[in-house]
């Protein structure tokens, strides 16, 4: 278990446990409480059992994650994926200079974007290697990445240089037009 636990708030697997989630400390390291709530409210994509076995309990099912939805938030809460859908655009996202990541071994990447989209302003990739799951971009670059790591890293980093590039005219027009300097402005608000 050296590939996963380790990448939880707490290093164990009582971070899934509703005592733990019901605790409303938050903190640059305690996210699963939000990431639930965004789960239980808007998301939805519950991982349940497979019919066919597979690693999570035949317990872990859609009503399991109802009742722990209002456990864990003392409410019936439940996401309207439909709303979520039809505000963002679901499967044809309604946007731009996004980089979609995903792992091979990825539960989420089959509710993700997998494939580049709007002529490069929407780009994703999905990483195949041992150990190439959820979140495994967003650990420092090191040199014993795998090389599919390593590669999706080199693209995300010339993805957002050619879209900064590509908004500093734009940047520029405004800070013109504003007299100012956009982060003078920012200071403002």
């Amino acid at each position: 278990m050296t590939n996963f636990y380790p990448t939880l708030e707490t290093g164990s697997a009582v971070e899934y446990s509703t005592a733990y989630l019901q605790q409303v400390a938050s903190g640059e390291e305690k996210s699963a409480r939000a990431w639930l709530y965004q789960t239980c409210s808007e998301l939805g994509w519950f991982q349940t059992s497979s019919s066919n076995g597979g690693l999570r309990s035949p317990n872990v099912t859609i009503d399991f994650f109802r009742g722990h939805c209002e456990d864990v938030f003392g409410t019936p809460l439940w996401p309207n994926t439909e709303a979520g859908n039809r505000n963002t655009g679901g499967a044809d996202i309604d946007a731009t200079n996004i980089y979609f990541v995903n792992g091979g071994l990825d539960p989420w990447q089959h509710m993700s974007v997998t494939s580049p989209r709007r002529g490069g302003a929407i780009a994703a990739s999905v990483m195949q290697c041992d150990g190439c799951a959820h979140c495994r971009d967003l650990k420092g670059s090191a040199e014993r990445d795998p090389e599919a790591v390593k590669v999706t890293k080199a693209d995300i980093r010339q993805h957002l240089s050619s879209w900064i590039n590509l908004a500093q005219p734009r940047v520029g027009a405004l800070q013109a037009q504003a007299g100012q300097n956009i982060p003078a402005l920012m200071s403002m608000i």
